[in-house]
């Protein structure tokens, strides 16, 4: 049996917040020479392509916007529903299968990995179905892009934080001076009086 593909229609155009996430990560995934990014972290598949479902991966490619999500039947639906905008590949049998497929229609030579949530079994299923010389363990940045927030908020808060903290110090600062000049004012006119 081969594999059944839905591709995404033109009306259904990927979120500006969605396609945002996914640009920052094809900057990365160009510095690190990978043609594509295979996500199968439910977290990250989820923060990309806004699709939940279980049993799934997302092959994110370095400089194209065609997201793909890799899944079977019992998601399709929910696919359709979560994520129009992807390019859904239902597979008839395993995940690895249905990636060395589309690794070779899409013409992608070398495909990055997050090892870190991928089991021994799994690598292994890749490594024989797509070939070890075309995969790479890689430290996505998934993480923290996805604690940074949109456009970096985290980072932006971060140097808000300080600078009111820098504030209130200033303003502390300036308080205890007025109340040391003042506190002066009255001893020198209370030193005047006894006098």
């Amino acid at each position: 049996m081969t594999s059944t593909t839905t591709r995404r229609s033109r009306k259904n155009a990927t979120p500006p917040i969605l396609l945002d996430r996914v640009r920052q990560l094809q900057k990365r995934l160009r510095r690190l020479r990978i043609d594509a990014l295979l996500v199968n972290n439910p977290r990250d598949i989820r923060y990309l392509t806004g699709f939940v479902g279980d049993d799934s991966w997302a092959l994110i490619p370095a400089s194209s916007s065609r997201v793909h999500v890799l899944s079977d039947s019992r998601f399709e639906e929910q696919i359709q529903i979560e994520a129009p905008h992807v390019i859904s590949h239902i597979r008839r049998k395993g995940l690895a299968e249905e990636l060395a497929r589309v690794r070779q229609e899409e013409g992608f030579r070398r495909i990055g990995l997050q090892a870190s949530y991928i089991t021994v079994a799994t690598r292994k299923a890749i490594e024989k179905k797509v070939g070890a010389r075309r995969i790479k363990d890689v430290d996505d940045g998934l993480l923290a892009q996805r604690a940074e927030g949109p456009h970096g908020a985290l980072r932006g808060s971060r140097r808000r934080e300080r600078q009111e903290g820098q504030r209130q110090e200033s303003a502390k600062d300036r308080l205890r001076h007025r109340h040391d000049d003042t506190a002066d004012d009255a001893s020198s006119s209370v030193s005047g009086r006894l006098v």
